[in-house]
């Protein structure tokens, strides 16, 4: 496993025992799909409804993880990005950009099935039951 697949099982699992949809997106995910690249970050979108607040997940995502800019509650609630370190030190963007309405929309990103699994140790394969929502375990 590369830094960024360990980054990315360790926000993973948080995200798990918080509850939080999520899909992996940018680089990570444009290696499945896409042409190979080299990325050095993990990109994730997380379900953050635009008329709900925000902040306690900002702030339950910023008590687990290091921050990578100064005022960085204040910068994720006007930009609705957080930025942070991974434990080994791999930078992670989270994006709070869907609303629980996209998520059943024809056409969204969870009916096109287009972000990656991941489960136990690892990035696995990108066919997955659904991009949101709970994860098959050992599939």
């Amino acid at each position: 496993m590369n830094e960024q697949e360990a980054a990315a099982w360790e926000i993973h699992q948080f995200f798990r025992t918080l509850g939080l949809p999520y899909a992996v997106i940018g680089g990570m995910a444009v290696q499945w799909w896409g042409e190979p690249r080299t990325t050095q970050d993990v990109d994730l979108t997380i379900v953050a409804p635009l008329d709900q607040p925000s902040s306690v997940i900002i702030q339950q995502v910023l008590d687990r993880f290091p921050a990578r800019i100064e005022n960085a509650l204040e910068f994720a609630r006007r930009s609705r990005v957080i930025l942070i370190t991974a434990s080994n030190g791999c930078p992670v963007d989270i994006s709070m950009g869907l609303s629980s309405n996209a998520l059943n929309a024809p056409g969204s990103v969870s009916t096109r099935r287009c972000a990656t699994l991941l489960a136990d140790g690892g990035v696995r394969n990108p066919i997955v039951p659904s991009a949101f929502g709970s994860l098959a375990s050992g599939h």
